[in-house]
């Protein structure tokens, strides 16, 4: 696989996502009432849709695409040390600065997990400029969070009357927290580069989207740049699988 294949990707992902967020902040510029809490009927809405699904779309085409592929070998990154430490800032601010979004042992949980995160994070950003590949136990808090944040939002997200207002924000931590799993999985020797390459463009696009509209912009805007930053790249084909093995 022609390694430019994969940088159209990251543009084309990257060109969803500034698209979606000029389409998301321009509707809750002009058909939002404050009053109600609801969106006025507006042709963006559709087109914001669409702008997920296009999204998915090429999430889709890469799966396809990359499947059969290995991902290149670690190899000493800038870009992959910066995506974790801006993803670490991100959800370092956001402990600082808003309180957790339900009380109790949730509320504790989004965090204890907020602030472990952002450490194995800036610890993995110095395993890959080295170009040596982390533990794939640093991954586990940052997915985790993603999953606590998930659950944290639950009560809001349910209560709003509107998808539009509350599925873009799901589906982008959603996105992060399946590729923090998969760069965890690849770590430990169990890669599956389709999925890996799959979610994180999807994340890219989606949570640049959520940046328009989003109690938690610093979260999905440095997610969106960590997962652009440090997106594998396919390298030689898997090898065929022998007859008789179940690997």
């Amino acid at each position: 696989m022609k390694v430019k294949n994969a940088i159209a990707w990251k543009g084309a992902a990257a060109a969803l996502g500034v698209l979606g967020l000029v389409i998301r902040r321009m509707l809750y510029a002009g058909a939002y009432d404050p009053v109600t809490d609801l969106l006025d009927e507006s042709p963006l809405i559709p087109a914001l849709w669409l702008v997920m699904l296009a999204a998915a779309v090429l999430a889709g085409a890469a799966f396809f695409r990359a499947r059969n592929y290995q991902s290149q070998a670690d190899a000493p990154s800038v870009w992959a040390l910066a995506g974790n430490l801006v993803l670490a800032a991100g959800v370092e601010t956001m402990m600082l600065t808003q309180a957790a979004p339900m009380p109790g042992l949730l509320g504790g949980a989004w965090r204890v997990l907020g602030w472990t995160a952002p450490v194995c994070l800036a610890v993995t950003g110095v395993f890959r400029a080295r170009g040596k590949k982390p533990p794939f136990l640093l991954q586990l808090p940052g997915c985790l969070f993603f999953l606590v944040h998930l659950i944290n939002q639950y009560q809001t997200w349910s209560a709003a009357p509107q998808l539009t207002a509350y599925v873009p924000d799901m589906l982008g931590c959603m996105g992060l927290m399946l590729y923090s799993f998969y760069i965890a999985a690849r770590n430990a020797g169990t890669e599956n580069l389709g999925m890996h390459l799959a979610t994180g463009l999807f994340s890219v696009s989606v949570c640049l989207l959520c940046v328009g509209e989003t109690p938690y912009p610093q979260l999905y805007l440095t997610g969106a740049l960590w997962a652009l930053w440090d997106l594998p790249r396919p390298g030689a084909p898997r090898p065929a699988k022998k007859e008789g093995t179940n690997s």
